[in-house]
C-alpha cells in the first residue's frame, strides 16, 4: 500500500506530482499571474528568494488559489543559500507554519526536532 499525505487539499503519493520551485521574487510574483497552473505543488525557496522580501504575503495567495505551497529555507551547508541563525529561520518558519501546507526542514538541521512538534500539531507536513 502507498503511504499519502495531505498538502492542503492535495494528496500526494497515490500519483506523482509537478513541484515547481520559486526561487526568485519575480517569480513569485509571476505565479499569481500564471492563467493555468503549471504545477501542482509551489515550492518557495526563501533562502533564495530572500528574507526580507514580502515572501510569505504571496505564498499566502499562492496558497489561496488552491496551490499548496512548500516553505524551503536551505543551509548553505545543504546546497541553500541561508547564512542567517537558526533562531532567525525558525522564527520565520513558525510565522509561516498557519499558512503552508508543508515545511522542507534537514533531518540534520538543529530545527528539524523543534519544528516537528507544532508542525505536527497543526496538520502540516515536515519533509
Amino acid at each position: 500500500m502507498i503511504k499519502t499525505v495531505q498538502l492542503g487539499g492535495l494528496t500526494v503519493g497515490a500519483v506523482p506530482r509537478v513541484v515547481g520551485t520559486l526561487s526568485t521574487f519575480a517569480g513569485l510574483q509571476g505565479f499569481l499571474q500564471l492563467k493555468r497552473k503549471s504545477c501542482d505543488i509551489a515550492e518557495a525557496r526563501v533562502d533564495l528568494l530572500g528574507p526580507d522580501t514580502d515572501w510569505l504575503r504571496l505564498c499566502i495567495q499562492i496558497g489561496a488559489a488552491s496551490t499548496p505551497v512548500l516553505l524551503t529555507i536551505r543551509l548553505a551547508a545543504e546546497g541553500g543559500r541561508w547564512t542567517r541563525s537558526e533562531a532567525e529561520r525558525l522564527k520565520m518558519i513558525e510565522t509561516a507554519l498557519p499558512h503552508v501546507a508543508a515545511i522542507d526542514v534537514e533531518l540534520r538541521s538543529e530545527l528539524s526536532q523543534t519544528v516537528s512538534e507544532p508542525a505536527r500539531r497543526a496538520g502540516i507536513p515536515v519533509l
